[in-house]
């Protein structure tokens, strides 16, 4: 039994995310018990997290033994098909179409997921440990999905779907950072940018503290869920915020808090706060 594909991103006419929770019964669905399909490509990035039951696929000239806690991971050019099943398959499934990507955050940082080499990497195993906090997560998009709010379920299983490419891509390259230690260098980059906010740049951060640009990312989507960029923007927003309260200029404020374009500035503080600068500096200033 396969429940119907959710739309995280998207619509059912034109998806760019699906999840769905799958169980198949070789027995009830014989053609899962056959051997393997024909090799085929697809147009989106398969993922598929086994929870319980064994599955053959073959991937190109190799084939693997999946079985639950192990992840199946396939791009849109590589050449797979599903074999013998045993045992009632347990595991959830998402796709991810290319276009999906524009709207991640710096996607460049999970580089090692979606540009991985060629029939490389097609096969993620997570310790117990690893494979708790993988399982955490699909349980908590699948509630997202199952009893979230209407107008929030997409938003929360968007989120943990970020969050759950950045565990497997930790899993994969062997990056999992303690916590300690992360803890330490996110406060010490947060004291950075405080100290610099009005002109620091991402690259600044990544020299100053010895970081590829994918390991700063992962490590503010993990700790943060912003991405570095995003987390300046809102600091500087903030800071803005406080110095229009305080009376000062609208192009005072946006040269002070680090905005080269007093135009962007105005669009950025107005996305985030629901006003103009301008209409907040004058309703500071009739109470």
């Amino acid at each position: 039994m396969a429940l119907n594909a959710y739309t995280v991103l998207g619509t059912e006419s034109d998806p760019l995310i699906h999840f769905y929770h799958e169980i198949v019964d070789p027995k009830r669905d014989a053609k899962k018990g056959e051997a393997f399909a024909g090799l085929h490509t697809q147009d989106y990035y398969e993922f598929s997290f086994f929870i319980a039951g064994r599955r053959s696929i073959k991937v190109g000239e190799r084939v693997y033994d999946f079985k639950g806690g192990e992840v199946f991971l396939v791009s849109p050019e590589e050449a797979h098909g599903g074999g013998l099943t045993h045992g009632t398959l347990d595991r959830y499934r998402l796709h991810i179409w290319p276009r999906a990507l524009a709207y991640f955050p710096e996607v460049r940082g999970l580089d090692g997921i979606f540009r991985r080499e060629k029939y490389k990497g097609n096969r993620i195993t997570p310790d117990e440990h690893q494979q708790e906090r993988v399982y955490g997560l699909l349980q908590s998009i699948d509630n997202s999905i199952r009893l979230g709010h209407k107008s929030t379920r997409n938003i929360t299983a968007f989120a943990d779907i970020l969050k759950l490419l950045v565990l497997l891509l930790d899993i994969s390259e062997k990056r999992e950072v303690r916590v300690a230690h992360t803890d330490k260098m996110l406060l010490d980059i947060l004291a950075f940018i405080e100290s610099s906010y009005d002109s620091v740049t991402v690259g600044e951060i990544e020299q100053h503290f010895g970081l590829s640009h994918a390991t700063l990312w992962r490590l503010f989507s993990r700790e943060l869920s912003l991405s570095p960029s995003a987390y300046m923007l809102d600091l500087r927003l903030g800071k803005a915020k406080v110095m229009l309260s305080q009376g000062f200029e609208v192009q005072t404020v946006s040269d002070e808090c680090g905005f080269c374009d007093c135009s962007y500035f105005i669009k950025q503080f107005k996305k985030k706060f629901g006003i103009t600068p301008k209409r907040m500096k004058m309703e500071k200033e009739k109470l």
